[in-house]
């Protein structure tokens, strides 16, 4: 007794178990350690539908589209095709021919954006006799992507799977969003510009990336003569190194999205970049011009300046403030003006002091200075100095001015000092002079002063 209900139970086991094994009894298992904490054994539908039978096959699948064509020769059995339209063609057009009068077919049109997963389209319905062999037709942008999914079922609901991919060849090869870090282009990036120079000054190397303006073109680099990179989509950089005082040429190639696959030209653009690091002296004459830019200086105020702040050596600091063409008289003017905007009531003296001894000009080039701001040398002997004196010129004659001037208490007859004062006013006033009369239209006082 005990001997049947052992096989009794045995074989009930066995009843419930081979068919859920084999799919017949869905059947899940609760896993507390599994990720959905069930484990299922049913076959799912879809992948009993999807089963490739004699029954199921297509007897033909062409191209009609004038000059477009599959890449692989149909076979049946082969699931997957690829198309690759030329650059001009924008609508291709896909025939499918039942196999067998039980055949129901229908399709699916997906697109996929540069860099994105694809995007499902729509079911057709099933379509049965002869609107079976309906063409499909497919439109496509330049440099996009399609994919054709076509189903065939037979009359037991057996369905066989066909995939074509189609691409577009796309003109477009410009470049965009250029990067560069360290060093200074010659002038901002174009698209339809080829071609740059970059200066990287005192640094040993420069990095450059460039992309493409389509999102499917492709691009690769080359530094100098040597090998190509190997195409790659959106970006490619470089970060070549520059001997001093030498250049370095880089180039960005970029191909047009399926150029290369499609019966049409491949199109290409060529970027060129020569990398140039100067020498030290450029350098400090750049840096030697730079600061004269924000501040003026005497050559040797420059001179400390590039050897003592910039750390340049001395070799170079004297070729940098020898050949920047630098004027330092104009530099001493411009310094002068400086000092009597914050001290309005310095001399001529402790001008020349200040230039002198402070900044380092020469005598000569403070005497410039001083005289081309105003501050001319004293009219009046000292036992006749007076704390100020002002001539005012309204297109008068010297004599008559010099007139104006005896006026002032305590200064006499000034008529001996008038050939002095148009000496003076002729080299050191920027106006011109004719038969003692001053050439201005406008109102003018010159102010000489004469401390105790």
């Amino acid at each position: 007794m005990r001997a049947r209900k052992i096989t009794a139970s045995i074989g009930f086991v066995a009843l419930l178990v081979v068919p859920t094994f084999f799919g017949a009894i869905p059947l899940k298992i609760y896993l507390p350690s599994a990720p959905s904490n069930y484990v299922s054994f049913a076959v799912p539908e879809a992948e009993a539908r999807n089963r490739n039978t004699a029954n199921n096959r297509l007897r033909a699948l062409r191209v009609p589209t004038n000059r477009a064509n599959f890449t692989q020769r149909f076979t049946p059995t082969r699931h997957t095709y690829t198309i690759n339209l030329r650059e001009n063609i924008g609508r291709v057009q896909i025939q499918p021919t039942r196999g067998n009068t039980g055949q129901a077919i229908r399709h699916r049109i997906d697109r996929r954006a540069p860099f994105t997963l694809w995007q499902q389209g729509n079911w057709s319905r099933w379509r049965t006799g002869n609107a079976a062999n309906n063409r499909i037709t497919v439109n496509v942008g330049q440099g996009q992507e399609r994919r054709l999914r076509i189903l065939v079922r037979d009359r037991s609901r057996n369905v066989r799977t066909y995939v074509i991919n189609i691409r577009r060849a796309s003109p477009n090869t410009y470049g965009q969003f250029l990067g560069v870090s360290g060093g200074e282009l010659n002038r901002r990036f174009a698209r339809n510009v080829m071609n740059y120079n970059l200066t990287i000054g005192s640094r040993d190397s420069a990095g450059i990336s460039l992309q493409t303006a389509h999102g499917n073109a492709q691009i690769r680099t080359r530094v100098g003569n040597g090998a190509w990179s190997r195409f790659r989509t959106v970006q490619a950089s470089v970060n070549p190194s520059v001997p001093q005082g030498s250049t370095v040429r880089v180039q960005f190639q970029i191909r047009g999205a399926f150029t290369n696959v499609a019966a049409s030209p491949t199109r290409t653009r060529t970027y060129t970049f020569n990398v140039t690091r100067t020498t030290s002296r450029v350098e400090a004459q750049q840096s030697a011009r730079d600061w004269l830019s924000i501040v003026p200086l005497s050559r040797d105020g420059l001179f400390s300046v590039l050897t003592q702040i910039e750390g340049y050596s001395v070799a170079d600091a004297n070729f940098a403030v020898d050949n920047i063409g630098a004027n330092w008289s104009n530099e001493a003017t411009r310094a002068a003006r400086l000092f009597i905007a914050v001290w309005p009531d310095l001399s001529r003296a402790g001008m020349i002091d200040l230039l002198v001894q402070l900044e380092r000009f020469t005598s000569e080039q403070a005497e410039f200075a001083v005289n081309s701001i105003g501050m001319l040398p004293p009219l009046l002997p000292a036992s006749q100095s007076a704390p100020f004196v002002v001539g005012t010129f309204d297109d008068g004659s010297l004599p008559e001015t010099s007139s104006a001037m005896s006026d002032f208490d305590g200064f006499g007859d000034l008529t001996e000092y008038d050939e002095q004062l148009a000496e003076l006013l002729l080299e050191y006033n920027p106006y011109d002079f004719l038969a003692g009369d001053i050439e201005k239209s406008l109102l003018t006082e010159v102010h000489y002063q004469n401390k105790r």
